[in-house]
């Protein structure tokens, strides 16, 4: 720290502020994204007859599409100014038309032609991913310019994942039931009925969410515009947030991989398709409990870095005592199941959280405040190693030759499909633990940045 031993004073969230911008994730998955993720490929192949390959080509290309909208809508909130703030603006004006698209994606018909049917899916699935961007990256932006206290950070980040989390468990509970009661036989119509019972509550919790959560930390005065490769370059320049990006994508990669793979598991392995149910709720209570507890095991050791390292530790450990009840499906199976989950949404709080950290840090050292930019790249690395995992679950079915419609699996199946359960999940963890050793903003090095920005900018950018 640079010749002082000032400490900068600013003023804490309250836990009021905290668990409402966590709302915000809770809507935006509700209605919108976890809904999609769960029933858009199964509605447009079982409800609407477009074939799985067309259907996996479109969200393979809609990541390659996040690449270019994420870092733009980044780049562009930063750039953003108004009474309102940088990034409320965006999630104002685009939570209406992102609910509303979500709708639509939902409201194709069957007996439309083959043709019509996939260039619909196609342009909607596109303008819905630029309309979640337009919500979800802002939001995002937001946790560095709602508060410069560290703790406070990884506690929005924590919120924020519980809120996420409490919306997959209730789309689970919920949706297809409502498809049934709806649709009463008519599978299109209960799509569309049930999207439009989650989306419209969704709307109004966000407004709320938004209207609540206000951008407190100020831009430099005179800060010019900065183009998307300078910006690229700057956060790249950035080692601490280097380690944040790569522990993004493992978070993704790791989660997602192990996810698409669970139902196989259950179908071969343990032939109870039955428990997947139960699995996929009690185990994300346990990860919804994970997140919440995150900010206050963290303020224990006042360490990002420490929390991080500690629960992919033990995420590693779990899953070990989880792999031997791997064929009964018994306590220390679903034990395992529940701390898996617990440890790895306890470290993934911290890691959301930490990028604002990395923001600070980045506006320190050249001047330039880029919130947007580092959370909507964050965003992507993460989406990136979420296509990654779901690719990779697909690419191992068929290198151990699993056969949907064999009546006896190959023997590399039960192998192949406990690799990807247990042994995936530990080596992933132990990279993650290896990767955090060489993060250093903890508590202390975050208290110091501020003091060395006062010192270096003045008190115009330091949050009253």
């Amino acid at each position: 720290m640079s010749g002082t031993d000032t400490k900068v004073h600013v003023k804490k969230l309250s836990l009021y502020k905290k668990v409402a911008y966590g709302f915000g994730e809770f809507a935006q998955n509700l209605g919108s994204n976890a809904l999609i993720a769960s029933f858009f490929m199964l509605f447009c192949t079982n409800v609407v007859g477009i074939g799985a390959g067309v259907v996996g080509t479109l969200l393979m290309l809609g990541r390659v599409w996040d690449a270019v909208n994420d870092t733009w809508v980044g780049a562009w909130s930063d750039k953003t100014n108004t009474k309102l703030g940088h990034y409320r603006p965006w999630v104002f004006a685009a939570t209406i038309p992102l609910f509303v698209i979500t709708i639509l994606l939902f409201w194709a018909h069957p007996e439309w032609g083959n043709t019509q049917k996939i260039i619909y899916i196609y342009v909607m699935y596109f303008a819905w991913a630029f309309a979640f961007t337009c919500v979800n990256v802002p939001y995002t932006a937001m946790t560095s310019v709602m508060s410069q206290d560290a703790g406070d950070r990884g506690a929005l980040g924590a919120f924020r994942m519980a809120g996420c989390q409490l919306a997959q468990i209730a789309v689970g509970a919920v949706f297809l039931g409502a498809v049934a009661k709806f649709g009463m036989g008519n599978d299109a119509r209960g799509f569309l009925l049930a999207t439009v019972l989650v989306a419209v509550p969704s709307i109004i919790i966000n407004f709320i969410c938004i209207t609540v959560s206000k951008e407190v930390v100020p831009q430099p005065k005179g800060q010019e515009p900065i183009p998307i490769v300078k910006g690229i370059r700057l956060a790249l320049q950035n080692k601490q947030y280097i380690c944040v990006l790569i522990g993004m994508f493992l978070g993704g990669f790791v989660t997602l991989g192990r996810m698409s793979i669970q139902s196989y598991y259950f179908l071969v392995v343990q032939g109870n398709m039955g428990a997947m149910s139960v699995y996929l709720v009690v185990t994300g209570v346990a990860a919804v409990i994970g997140s919440i507890l995150s900010p206050y095991v963290t303020n224990l050791f006042k360490s990002k870095p420490m929390t991080i390292r500690l629960f992919a530790l033990l995420a590693a450990v779990v899953t070990l005592i989880q792999f031997f009840g791997r064929f009964d499906g018994g306590p220390l199976f679903w034990f395992g199941g529940c701390a898996y989950n617990f440890c790895y949404f306890m470290l993934l709080s911290q890691i959301f959280g930490s990028t604002p950290d990395c923001a600070e840090l980045g506006f320190l050292k050249t001047g330039s405040r880029m919130d947007g930019f580092y959370g909507a790249f964050a965003s992507f690395t993460h989406k990136a190693g979420i296509a990654l995992g779901s690719a990779l679950s697909g690419w191992v079915l068929v290198w151990i030759r699993y056969d949907a419609a064999a009546a006896e699996q190959a023997p590399t199946v039960v192998p192949g499909l406990n690799f990807m359960m247990f042994i995936f999940p530990i080596i992933v963890s132990g990279i993650m633990a290896l990767v955090f050793c060489f993060y250093k903003i903890d508590y202390k090095r975050s208290e110091e940045i501020l003091v060395e920005i006062k010192e270096k900018y003045g008190e115009d950018v330091i949050a009253d």
